[in-house]
């Protein structure tokens, strides 16, 4: 009965954050862009390092695979962004899409939005997860967006067992020893992720990039009449900024929110 209960609890820790509601944003009708800034992530967590490393990874993972987009070197998306006094994602809401793309001369925008990030450590379970969002303007259009979420799951299910068994027979110095253990174990995992790549969390993100470039549409890069398009509404943004007009196209719409279901993705060991 009691090892029934444990692995009832074990199904609950591995379900339990499986799915989460959020309000996004409608998308609306628009093509996808030429020229794409990839810019700094939006983070709501405390990870400060963990926003900009997904960051490097996503833009990284572009320069392999364009998926015919022209990306920005992300040294001049930074640079033109400071030189707007941009120097957080955060700061990004400030600003409109179409503002965005005058300073950093683009038409595509791709956004970060990170919800949460992190890792959780009990006696026999072990997660690590990432909950983000990719949001991409062509201009002021939100033209494609996705929510992504990667957890990977550690369960111990023989040393749960265990530990039960030595609690119904009296035995807890086993107890705490196997829980110790079980403990001991998933940070040696947290060490060895920290110590090997830049970021503890390197491979979740690696998941969420993959799955971006697998979502992605393909963009205009090769589109003469894009291009030509392109060039020619960013004149038109640049003579606004000149004259201390309002930088807008005037083709903007009232923003409509509904509600997604959010599954995460990942691997579950046992």
């Amino acid at each position: 009965m009691k090892k029934t209960f444990l692995l009832l609890l074990i199904l609950v820790l591995v379900t339990g954050c499986a799915e989460k509601k959020r309000l996004i944003q409608k998308t609306q009708i628009g093509t996808p862009p030429v020229r794409l800034a990839i810019l700094p992530s939006t983070n709501q967590t405390n990870d400060i390092l963990g926003g900009i490393v997904l960051r490097n990874v996503t833009y990284k993972r572009f320069q392999e695979q364009n998926r015919n987009y022209d990306i920005q070197d992300i040294t001049q998306t930074d640079d033109f962004l400071i030189s707007q006094g941009i120097t957080d994602g955060n700061l990004l809401k400030l600003f409109t899409p179409t503002e965005l793309c005058q300073i950093l001369h683009v038409d595509g925008l791709l956004f970060i939005d990170i919800y949460e990030m992190g890792m959780k450590t009990l006696p026999f379970y072990h997660s690590r997860y990432i909950d983000t969002q990719y949001r991409m303007y062509n201009f002021s259009k939100l033209v494609w967006q996705k929510p992504i979420k990667i957890a990977n799951r550690y369960v111990d299910v023989v040393g749960g067992i265990k530990a039960i068994d030595n609690l119904a027979n009296g035995k807890y110095e086993s107890l705490i020893e196997n829980s110790l253990t079980s403990v001991g174990v998933q940070q040696i995992i947290k060490l060895g992720t920290a110590t090997f790549f830049e970021h503890e969390l390197k491979p979740e993100m690696t998941m969420v990039v993959d799955d971006l470039i697998g979502s992605i549409p393909y963009g205009n890069k090769g589109s003469v009449e894009e291009i030509k398009r392109v060039e020619e509404v960013l004149k038109v943004l640049d003579s606004k900024k000149k004259k201390g007009e309002k930088i807008s196209l005037g083709d903007e719409e009232v923003i409509e929110e509904y509600e997604i279901k959010v599954n995460s993705q990942g691997v579950n060991f046992f």
